[in-house]
């Protein structure tokens, strides 16, 4: 039989490939975050007729002489260009705008990824595909091992917030009760008694800027009381507040502002002596602790969650209260922050949230990187497996690294190009054609071969 019937249904089989390819990629136009593939064909391999001979003295050169025995399909590969941004306004509907895929846990607890950012929250809190297949969050900024921490919103929690114990030795930019104490004076008139006799005592404190906590604010305020009523004048931090009392000889004290905003900052400026003639200013600081929930009519429900550009998770509780977390400074790590109703951000050592409640990975969602990702193997529902040619997968979180941002409201479209599918489909078309011909006539030389012998 003539080869090239068997090299024309080669070019007839394959271009049916490419139509089969167009077709799917031309069936998931709508389909979330859908990437087209493309066929690439190569020719096979050839017959040699005569081999080509190198040119001598008295002779040219001579070419070999090949006939090809018709084509295959070398690869067929995915376009992972990022389609356009298609609002819905839903919070869990995002996009990753850039590098990366989503990771998701199988129940047979198979790590998979996709680029469908069709999420909802289920009854318990879980993100989770239609599927049902649970959304992984990480604890880490990045890394080379993937987490198997879901996602999980915290659906009522019991919050309790209360003065910091340490709030004498943190330091000043960071107590949560103030924006910022700025270097100056301020003043104190002591009034009291030496030897039967009403005196007073002008005090004026000079912060140089160089103060790093209260308690060395509170060390340079004692230093400046006179020396005979400095026992009966006391400051200190208690229970969040800045305090400063008096008691023996002393019988009162009135604050003069100055240049610095301590008073006014602390709130001192206002504040009255109790009946142990003691002025405390404001919480300046405060810590949070946040369990599981005890009671549905105290405890806090979640009212909304929002999805960050890091793909950070902050949820809102009904009374305003906020719950997220953070990278804390200078590590790998992520670290809780909570924010009161009233907007004192409390973070890291400050919160502490019961494990029973969430852990940091369940607020931080987890990106993956492929340095091949068209190695990847394709199991529907948007899903992809790791293949034998991925390459090496690096875990971490959005915006950072190696990842694109997270884009929340909404979903990426497929990036299916319709101008270039039906070029293809067209070419794909003639391809077919052209060899159908060559096809007939191989088979009419045939028959007329036949007739030879009749």
């Amino acid at each position: 039989m003539s080869q090239a019937m068997y090299t024309s249904a080669s070019g007839m089989a394959n271009a049916q490939i490419a139509i089969n390819v167009v077709s799917n990629n031309i069936a998931n136009m709508n389909t979330v975050a859908f990437k087209e593939s493309h066929v690439n064909f190569s020719d096979v391999f050839y017959n040699t007729l005569s081999s080509g001979a190198p040119s001598s003295q008295t002779n040219g050169g001579v070419n070999p002489k090949e006939v090809g025995y018709g084509t295959q399909v070398a690869s067929i590969s995915q376009k992972f260009t990022t389609g356009t941004f298609s609002s819905t306004g839903r919070s869990t509907d995002m996009m990753i705008q850039g590098n990366g895929f989503f990771t998701v846990l199988s129940p047979a607890n198979e790590m998979l990824y996709t680029k469908a950012g069709n999420f909802e929250v289920d009854t318990q809190g879980y993100l989770v595909m239609p599927n049902g297949y649970r959304v992984m969050g990480t604890d880490t900024i990045f890394g080379n091992a993937a987490s198997k921490t879901p996602i999980k919103i915290p659906q009522m929690i019991h919050s309790e917030v209360t003065a910091n114990e340490n709030t004498g030795t943190k330091d000043l930019s960071t107590l949560n009760g103030i924006s910022g104490i700025t270097k100056g004076t301020f003043g104190m008139t002591i009034t009291y008694t030496d030897a039967g006799l009403e005196k007073t005592a002008d005090v004026t404190v000079t912060l140089d800027g160089t103060e790093k906590n209260l308690e060395e604010i509170a060390a340079k305020i004692k230093d400046q009381i006179p020396a005979d009523i400095q026992d009966d004048v006391t400051t200190g931090i208690t229970d969040g507040m800045f305090q400063i009392g008096y008691s023996g000889d002393v019988k009162g004290i009135t604050f003069t502002s100055g240049t610095s905003n301590f008073l006014s900052e602390t709130q001192l400026a206002t504040a009255e002596a109790d009946e142990n003639g003691v002025f405390s200013s404001k919480v300046l600081d405060w810590k949070a602790e946040i369990t599981q929930s005890v009671n549905d009519q105290i405890d806090l429900k979640a009212a909304s969650q929002s999805f960050y550009e890091n793909g950070t998770v902050e949820v809102t509780y009904s009374n305003g209260d906020k719950l997220t977390v953070e990278q804390r400074e200078g590590t790998n790590e992520l670290q809780f922050k909570y924010t009161t109703k009233a907007g004192i951000t409390l973070r890291g050592s400050e919160v502490t949230v019961s494990e029973d409640v969430a852990t940091t990975g369940n607020l931080q969602l987890q990106l993956a990187h492929f340095m091949n990702p068209d190695g990847l193997s394709q199991y529907g529902n948007n899903l992809y497996g790791l293949g034998t040619n991925n390459g090496y997968a690096l875990y971490g979180v959005a915006d950072s690294n190696l990842f694109g941002s997270i884009k929340s409201g909404g979903l990426e479209a497929s990036n299916v190009d319709l101008t270039k599918q039906f070029s293809d489909m067209i070419i794909a078309q003639r391809a077919i054609e052209a060899n159908s011909r060559v096809f007939n006539t191989a088979n009419q030389v045939m028959q007329s071969l036949v007739y030879l012998g009749q």
